[in-house]
């Protein structure tokens, strides 16, 4: 659980340390230099992961297996289709905000490359703490009535962005300050809700962890791809007021059946799978 929490600090972290640091070198230095930068680092990690990384395959579980479709037939089991789309709702949700919020900053509110990479501050300091409390709650629900009390701080984290989303369609065209602390609040509940999210979904199928991680983050850059593919059109059609109330409305459409399957686990306990 503790590994699942650092990893999801780690990786919002890293995105909003992305954008910030985008800014600054795109002001500093010039845009072609970004390329050149993330390329290092990413030489670096490779090198990293290759060397460092150890061994995550259960001795326990599965013999390994070169069949790529594995992790997209486990999205057949229900409760980690419910939790994968949940996930690919967020992530993609997520990717939607970083896209738009430094246009809106730089076409609406004249910011510079270097104010827009500064205002995405707010989001990585929320999203570290969402991180942090989101792992607490879901080891915390745990322990009160088993797996499907990881999902208590999930739903409730996922309720609460909505109101963020709204928040930020309508904040878009009229106050950077309300942009960026919708942004900071939905940076928080992405990340609030995503640990017990993520573990509840491991649950499921204890002896198989990096191919239930394989699909949840399948599913989750999938509708990232998607979200960023349609959301244009949308945007210019109906304004991005509606476009983040309709999301509002879509997240908690998906957050009824997570709340459905945790009542189920809850209800019937002896169900491991």
């Amino acid at each position: 659980m503790h590994t699942c929490t650092y990893a999801h600090a780690h990786m919002h972290t890293t995105h909003t340390l992305t954008f910030y640091h985008v800014g600054v070198v795109a002001q500093l230095i010039g845009w072609r230099a970004i390329f050149w930068v993330a390329s290092a680092g990413g030489v670096v990690v490779f090198i990293a992961v290759f060397f460092l990384l150890p061994e995550s395959l259960n001795p326990n579980g599965r013999k390994r297996s070169l069949n790529p479709l594995r992790p997209l037939l486990l999205l057949l089991h229900p409760a980690i289709f419910v939790a994968a789309g949940h996930s690919g709702l967020v992530f993609g949700s997520m990717y939607l905000i970083v896209f738009n919020f430094p246009l809106i900053l730089a076409n609406d509110f004249h910011f510079t490359e270097l104010q827009s990479g500064l205002a995405f501050l707010p989001f990585g300091v929320c999203a570290l703490i969402g991180t942090m409390l989101g792992g607490r709650s879901a080891d915390w629900g745990y322990g009160k009535v088993g797996s499907p009390g990881r999902l208590i701080g999930s739903i409730l984290g996922s309720f609460l962005m909505c109101g963020f989303f709204i928040m930020f369609g309508f904040s878009a065209n009229t106050s950077p300050v309300g942009l960026m602390a919708a942004t900071g609040g939905i940076g928080f509940c992405m990340t609030f809700a995503r640990p017990g999210i993520s573990t509840f979904a491991i649950d499921r199928q204890p002896t198989e962890p990096g191919s239930v991680a394989a699909t949840v983050l399948s599913l989750a850059f999938g509708a990232s791809f998607v979200m960023l593919t349609v959301s244009p059109p949308i945007i210019d059609a109906v304004g991005i007021e509606a476009t983040f109330v309709a999301l509002a409305v879509l997240m908690a459409l998906w957050t009824i059946p997570v709340m459905a399957v945790m009542f189920y686990y809850w209800r019937f306990p002896s169900e491991v799978t």
